[in-house]
């Protein structure tokens, strides 16, 4: 046995100056440059969509680092034709188009509250429109709740009432309805997790440890809370809207309907992210789009045993007020605020019965007895509630995310009045089919070949059932 003279091992040459303006020069090529951008050096790539890409960026003007997400105007096909950058905008004026940014700027220009993401700065080019926005460091809520399974009441109550107090300021101080609060446009700042003392775990499931909850601070590693993404944000005060937009798994029943709604349909969504925080998936979940859009339009949803089963009926409750389908009764963003769970009185809660007995938000596996575990913690496993077709939660909720429906508005003025009325447009049609698929079934197919937990999916088979 030879054993090596460490004095005499190989040394690994460290950088010199040259090399790492080299390296630094090589980065900067690989990223793109826009003409208008001086003022920002781009990062790194956080995220792109059908009609944007947003980056990470340093202003070097105050040396904060910002998100500048970055709108492209139009595109130049092969013959050298200018193209609208959506197939369904391509009868749009680039004036609509432009109408469309401005509007999203006038948003977060006027919403100026903590809770909300902040525009810093605005610009355009010939080419492209950018906002600098700031930058939320902890990213997406999504991911979070991935990487947590669920959370706990205490973490879920943090978080809603941030995103509540941020809706509450669209309301009633800009008379703006946001109509996409999901967990995607939620962001966070984070905060170091401080390991749990007695972690309790409900499940015998591998849950990340949220660490210790400090009230006014967070945990979970989640801090500060933030709305995001105004783009489909609109100014109609005490008025009603009727265009369907927003994302599947989060869209109220009115919406869903083709009905005319109002800022409760923010409220509908509120609930849906409370749902999906406190026990790890959906409300309304199905792998077929007519399916799920029935399931929402009716309220269609179940408090899942055994699942539910460790959550306060205090919650329940006051879910049960936010996904009611009757939108007069709806809970306000007041009312939310004024809930016990919220506030945390002591009071009694009956126990509160599934809105829908025997209907299941997800599949279940038949060799799940519910019944047998009830009274008992052991052997409970979250792995057994997703069919062979949707391996996790992380499937169920990117799928949700895939799909999205946007439609087009315009206004009309009759005298004194503005009355608005939906454009008979291509777009407005593929709309209208993807929220009542029986008109026209073929108009609108989901594309799952974009979800990306899918896209992880295919690359390694999956040998037995993925705990969520």
């Amino acid at each position: 046995m030879i054993i090596a003279d460490p004095n005499k091992l190989p040394v690994q040459p460290s950088l010199t100056a040259q090399q790492i303006f080299e390296k630094e020069r090589l980065r900067k090529r690989r990223l793109p440059s826009y003409a208008g951008l001086e003022r920002f050096e781009i990062i790194e790539k956080l995220g792109d969509g059908a009609f944007s890409i947003v980056y990470k960026a340093k202003d070097n003007e105050t040396g904060k680092l910002v998100a500048i997400k970055v709108v492209r105007k139009h595109e130049i096909d092969k013959h050298g034709r200018t193209q609208h950058l959506h197939p369904s905008m391509k009868k749009k004026p680039r004036a609509t188009e432009r109408a469309t940014i401005m509007k999203e700027v006038q948003v977060m220009q006027s919403g100026k509250h903590k809770n909300l993401v902040q525009l810093l700065h605005f610009s355009e080019s010939d080419d492209h429109y950018f906002l600098a926005m700031e930058l939320c460091q902890g990213g997406e809520l999504f991911h979070q709740i991935v990487k947590m399974t669920y959370f706990s009441e205490d973490l879920a109550r943090h978080v809603i009432v941030q995103v509540a107090h941020g809706i509450r300021h669209l309301h009633e101080d800009c008379g703006v309805v946001h109509r996409d609060i999901k967990p995607e446009n939620i962001l966070f700042e984070p905060i170091p997790i401080v390991p749990s003392k007695n972690p309790q775990n409900m499940f015998d499931e591998d849950k990340v440890d949220e660490g210790e909850f400090i009230p006014g601070v967070g945990g979970g590693g989640i801090g500060l809370v933030k709305i995001a993404d105004f783009g489909l944000s609109k100014v109609i005060w005490d008025q009603s809207t009727q265009t369907p937009c927003g994302t599947v798994g989060y869209t109220a029943p009115e919406i869903v309907r083709d009905q005319r709604y109002s800022k409760s349909v923010d409220m509908w969504a509120l609930g849906c992210v409370l749902y999906t925080m406190l026990c790890g998936f959906p409300p309304f979940y199905d792998e077929s789009i007519p399916a799920l859009t029935q399931k929402v339009a009716k309220g269609q949803y179940t408090f899942l045993s055994p699942w539910w089963d460790p959550i306060s009926d205090a919650a329940k409750d006051l879910i049960t007020h936010l996904l009611c389908v009757d939108e007069e009764k709806r809970y306000t963003v007041d009312d939310f605020l004024r809930h016990p769970w919220i506030t945390k009185q002591q009071q009694h809660f009956e126990p509160v019965p599934s809105p829908m007995p025997g209907v299941a938000t997800i599949p279940i596996d038949d060799d799940f007895d519910t019944h047998k575990n009830k009274s008992t913690n052991k052997n409970r496993r979250r792995k057994d509630a997703f069919s062979p077709g949707v391996a996790s939660i992380k499937e169920i909720l990117d799928i949700t995310y895939a799909v999205q429906r946007i439609g087009e508005e315009k206004a009309r003025k009759l005298g004194h009045v503005v009355e608005e009325e939906e454009e008979d447009s291509d777009d407005e049609r593929i709309t209208k089919a993807a929220i009542l698929p029986k008109t026209e079934p073929k108009a609108f197919a989901l594309d799952l070949g974009k979800a990306t937990i899918l896209k992880n999916r295919k690359k390694a088979p999956v040998a037995s059932p993925v705990i969520a």
